[in-house]
């Protein structure tokens, strides 16, 4: 227990150093150029500071409080400390640490290699094996994820075990830390809107929008696509109970970003979109999805900051 308490700590200074590290991406060269971006910068993290301090999601909280409160939730955290990986699992009010068989710098090698191809079956079936070890049973239809280190920015859904996807037998949700889950848990959940999709907002995704097209006849709904995929569409999905966005995604000097017709939608403006309705609707299931057809590191990483920031205001 003393471990978990631990990592919590660590996980809520993490969630605001990703952050700053995500507005702290290089410049231009060019001198005026790079004097803009920092203001640009400087001024995204005046206006996070304030949230941060008045978040329910980011506060540590002790665990004894934490835990009844993640009900029946499976959830693997994944903690890095200099040499290792460690494995914290959770359920049912009960905790099982691990040490993965693996170094940090072994992981970093199979991560960027999986993330360079992720058609390369091999390494899938071999961080299947490393990170989700044969003694962890996945009893639970849905998995919660709390991912640090190398493996921070990892589309775990893309994993094997055992020969098959962990999609195909899994949802999988991420979130930044137990604390953040125990908030979002808290958050009303009485939206039961009909579901909101997205797609191809550029009219250049061919497969995001085949992709947004199939999402949206299998929940039944119109899918907004092209200029009908704006930031009013996403500010408008207030009470849906799913948001699914396949879009182009990336990190700028105001951090994680995905493109809608009208303009990026960044980790910023969710931030700062006051209403209070929409921020409780960032609490219920977000689906993101990019223009990953490498699935290169930055846009893995962009996925996950987004989605770790857009919870910032999830009650």
């Amino acid at each position: 227990m003393a471990a978990l308490q631990t990592a919590e700590r660590a996980l809520a200074r993490t969630f605001l150093d990703a952050f700053v590290e995500a507005h702290t991406l290089q410049g231009a060269a060019d001198p005026v150029q790079a004097g803009s971006e920092a203001v640009t910068r400087a001024d995204s993290l005046r206006a996070f500071i304030p949230v941060l301090r008045q978040s329910h999601v980011v506060a540590t909280r002790p665990l004894a409080e934490v835990l009844p409160k993640l009900g029946d939730r499976h959830v693997l955290l994944y903690f890095a400390t200099a040499e290792a990986m460690w494995l914290i699992q959770v359920a049912e009010q009960r905790v099982r640490l691990e040490r993965l068989a693996t170094s940090i710098a072994e992981l970093q090698l199979l991560v960027d290699r999986f993330l360079r191809d992720p058609g390369d079956a091999s390494a899938a079936d071999e961080l299947g094996t490393l990170l989700l070890p044969a003694d962890v049973v996945l009893s639970k239809t849905e998995l919660t994820l709390i991912s640090t280190g190398p493996i921070a920015g990892l589309p775990f859904a893309a994993l094997r075990r055992a020969g098959r996807t962990l999609v195909r037998d899994h949802v999988v949700h991420y979130v930044p830390s137990l604390s953040a889950l125990a908030a979002i848990a808290e958050a009303s959940t009485d939206g039961g809107g009909a579901p909101v999709v997205i797609g191809d907002a550029r009219g250049d995704l061919p497969g995001a929008r085949a992709e947004a097209v199939a999402v949206a006849n299998e929940l039944r709904v119109a899918a907004f696509l092209g200029a009908q995929a704006s930031r009013d569409a996403v500010r408008a999905a207030d009470r849906a109970r799913v948001l699914h966005m396949a879009v182009h995604g990336g990190i700028g000097i105001q951090g994680a970003w995905l493109q809608l017709h009208d303009g990026e939608l960044t980790s910023s403006d969710v931030l700062q979109w006051s209403a209070r309705s929409f921020t409780k609707s960032i609490a219920r299931p977000i689906l993101a999805s990019t223009d990953c057809g490498s699935i290169s590191s930055a846009c893995s990483k962009a996925c996950q900051a987004f989605r770790r920031l857009s919870t910032e205001r999830g009650r």
